[in-house]
């Protein structure tokens, strides 16, 4: 098939990772792919352990009034229109893939325009989360735009079941939304120990067992909690050192934390990682650590967990238990629990024997259960051929 992307992404970070594995997935089946952007997905990603830290234009746009940003995402549309018409019109795609983006209608439009299906991906409510944010003066129109957008998509892909729920509950079709978590890819995160020596040389961390974390830090991942628990641990896990793949706000703190609880030995922060380099980071840990999920989000860092047979200590909401097994491949605690977080990684490093098991079935889950971007990308060209066949028929 003929597949025309469009995307208003800067394409860094985590957007822009799903962003080219979406487009590799569907060229590696043999589709044809045009990506019509800002800025191409071959763009240089950012350091993915900064996989929650704001782009440069997020920064930027915290300078700028609020009002002021909404305008211009506004104008976007007539951009985007003129851009992704002429582009359909020269590539003649079978459908449009489109990334959402706040105000952003181009793709909907154009389909329209030309009876072209829109697949239209969906990863967060931009809406409700620029309002939480107190970064929104038309508040209602971005709440109209969202639901239109939605309800004149073809189809309407969710990350999440939560993200589904929001959608519903913000008066879109049920009937059009299809969740599909994130995913990984499993020939690049392939979970060979081996891949770690250097890491954990540049660490000291040979003949250590290590509990790791890999992103942007923030206070409410609570790991200085995590850091002042390890001195009560007992003598067994005094091997037990974490590692903190990347960067941020809660960097003093949990630093602050090790030298005050006398394990500063035991703990290492190590700035942020180009995405490119993290295979032999996660390769290097034991266990791996999500204390805290934005309540809709796909949090890729899971996936990647997973496929390198990562076990998973996990806060337990609706998102979280989509994806990962209490017991299985993790082990959840409840949210905002930090007492309940130190515990269950001091759980789970207390027996090696399930601890290895827990291993195993973490890289078989990525498998059993479609965690791949391939599987992914198959499953985008299923929609779309189904949405086409449902238009001839009804011609």
């Amino acid at each position: 098939m003929r597949v025309l992307y469009h995307h208003r992404t800067q394409a860094s970070d985590a957007q822009g990772i799903h962003i080219r594995e979406i487009i590799g997935g569907l060229r590696r089946a043999g589709h044809e792919v045009l990506e019509v952007a800002l800025v191409s997905s071959d763009a240089a990603a950012v350091p993915a352990a900064a996989d929650a830290r704001p782009s440069l234009l997020s920064r930027i746009k915290q300078h700028v009034p609020d009002l002021l940003r909404e305008f211009v995402e506004l104008a976007y549309n007539l951009v985007g229109f003129v851009k992704l018409f002429a582009a359909a019109r020269r590539f003649q795609p079978d459908f449009i893939y489109e990334r959402y983006a706040l105000f952003n209608a181009a793709g909907v439009l154009v389909g329209r325009a030309l009876r072209i299906p829109v697949i239209l991906e969906v990863n967060s409510p931009l809406a409700q989360e620029q309002a939480d944010l107190g970064a929104q003066r038309l508040g209602g129109l971005a709440r109209w735009f969202e639901r239109w957008i939605c309800n004149r998509a073809t189809i309407v892909i969710t990350v999440s079941t939560p993200l589904r729920d929001i959608l519903v509950g913000l008066g879109v079709d049920p009937q059009r939304i299809v969740v599909m978590s994130n995913g990984v890819d499993p020939e690049r995160f392939h979970g060979e120990r081996a891949a770690g020596d250097a890491v954990r040389r540049r660490f000291g961390l040979d003949g250590k067992r290590v509990v790791g974390f890999v992103g942007w830090i923030r206070e409410w991942h609570g790991l200085e909690d995590l850091v002042r628990g390890m001195p009560h641990w007992p003598a067994a896990l005094d091997d037990v050192h974490l590692l903190v793949i990347g960067d941020g706000p809660a960097r003093a703190d949990i630093e602050a934390a090790a030298e005050s609880s006398g394990v500063r030995d035991r703990v290492h922060v190590t700035g942020a990682v180009a995405h490119a380099d993290i295979v032999e980071y996660l390769a290097a840990i034991d266990v791996a650590l999500q204390p805290a999920a934005t309540t809709y989000a796909s949090p890729m860092k899971i996936f990647e967990y997973l496929a390198m047979a990562k076990p998973v200590v996990a806060v337990d909401q609706h998102n979280t238990r989509e994806i990962l097994t209490d017991g299985d491949n993790a082990l959840f605690f409840p949210v905002g629990d930090r007492a309940a977080f130190v515990d269950a990684v001091q759980e789970i490093l207390s027996d090696q024997q399930r601890l290895d098991a827990m291993s195993a079935r973490a890289r078989a889950t990525i498998f059993e259960r479609g965690y791949l971007w391939s599987h992914n990308a198959r499953r985008v060209i299923e929609l779309a051929d189904a949405a086409l066949q449902a238009a001839s028929t009804s011609r």
